[in-house]
């Protein structure tokens, strides 16, 4: 399990280099990268650099919506003319929610930043239906990055949805125990 959260750390520490391949961009993805895959295994760090960045904090009674019921803290970030909400729960869960999102673009960014893992790590594309909605307007796409030896792995989820919901994007990453594949 050591050997796991080590080989987790540095590769998480190194990702913001490792360009997704996708040609379109998007803030929200990116935003996702910079904040919870980068700083996953180090929160305090996320904490001070949203504060360093002027980053508001959202009022407990306006956040518990993001935090699921849940203890942490929420950011909301304007960027690119676009609000986004960054959720660090202290159950060790991160997220980022759009109010709007380029559905394709972003499901596409998204599957091109955890499709694959770095070495010694391998992706695993995960259930959707067991990671969350999956009908209709809303899609669930789920990646776990892991070791084949390992019992617990890196869960990346992102749930989207065409219709006029107050969230149209959510990416989370949390450890989890290892699901089965598709």
């Amino acid at each position: 399990m050591r050997g796991l959260l080590i080989a987790i750390s540095l590769v998480l520490v190194m990702l913001p280099a490792r360009p997704a391949r996708s040609n379109d961009s998007d803030s929200f993805t990116a935003l996702f990268a910079i904040t919870c895959m980068k700083y996953f295994y180090s929160h305090d760090q996320l904490r001070a650099q949203m504060a360093s960045s002027n980053v508001p904090t959202i009022p407990q009674d306006r956040a518990a919506s993001f935090l699921g019921g849940a203890h942490g803290t929420a950011w909301l970030v304007l960027q690119d003319g676009q609000r986004y909400v960054v959720v660090l729960r202290d159950d060790d869960i991160c997220g980022v929610y759009a109010e709007h999102a380029a559905v394709d673009v972003v499901q596409k960014n998204f599957v091109a930043l955890v499709g694959e893992a770095p070495a010694p790590l391998t992706a695993v594309k995960l259930d959707g239906a067991v990671s969350g909605p999956d009908s209709g307007a809303l899609h669930t796409i789920a990646y776990g990055w892991s070791r084949p030896q390992d019992d617990s792995q890196l869960t990346f989820t992102l749930t989207t949805s065409t219709t006029g919901v107050p969230v149209q994007a959510m990416a989370t990453l949390a450890y989890s125990k290892k699901r089965n594949p598709l």
